[in-house]
């Protein structure tokens, strides 16, 4: 039931974000944090609604986790510091459901393996999306890491 959730999620994300239109990070990777790649894609604002979407994929080498909106007692959120502050309040992110993690007397809630992040920004963006996402990645240890990353919507693929 799990794999056809999925399927059906992915699915939903590739109609919902145009790849001909969007723009892509590509796959970044932090020399400090071989344990995480993340990509960000975003689609140019629509027209009368006025949103851009943009798509935050994280890809964990086994073992390795990052942590969902509200993580627990002992985990961090993802998070992106825009260079514009108008952004930072304009964005609305979707989380999917996440896993729950006990180690050590402690319980987290996030996610392992790949995820997917849809994001939106309401009114006006930028001609370039510029900011730095903050992900934690833990197994034993945590590593919390800077993906500086810019965008141009408006530029297509």
């Amino acid at each position: 039931m799990r794999s056809l959730f999925r399927a059906a999620f992915g699915c939903f994300l590739m109609l919902w974000l145009h790849a001909g239109t969007a723009a892509d990070s590509g796959w970044l990777q932090s020399p400090q944090n071989t344990h995480a790649r993340v990509r960000l894609q975003a689609q140019p604002a629509d027209g009368m609604a006025g949103e851009t979407r943009m798509l935050l994929s994280v890809s964990l080498e086994k073992g390795w986790k990052t942590y969902w909106r509200s993580p627990g007692e002992g985990g961090i959120a993802p998070s992106v510091s825009w260079e514009s502050e108008a952004i930072a309040g304009a964005v609305t992110w979707f989380w999917p459901t996440p896993s729950r993690f006990d180690v050590a007397g402690i319980t987290t809630q996030g996610y392992h393996d790949n995820v997917d992040l849809p994001l939106i920004i309401r009114g006006q963006v930028p001609e370039k999306l510029t900011g730095t996402l903050t992900l934690p990645v833990c197994s034993n240890v945590c590593i919390l890491t800077d993906f500086p990353f810019s965008l141009e919507p408006g530029a297509g693929a």
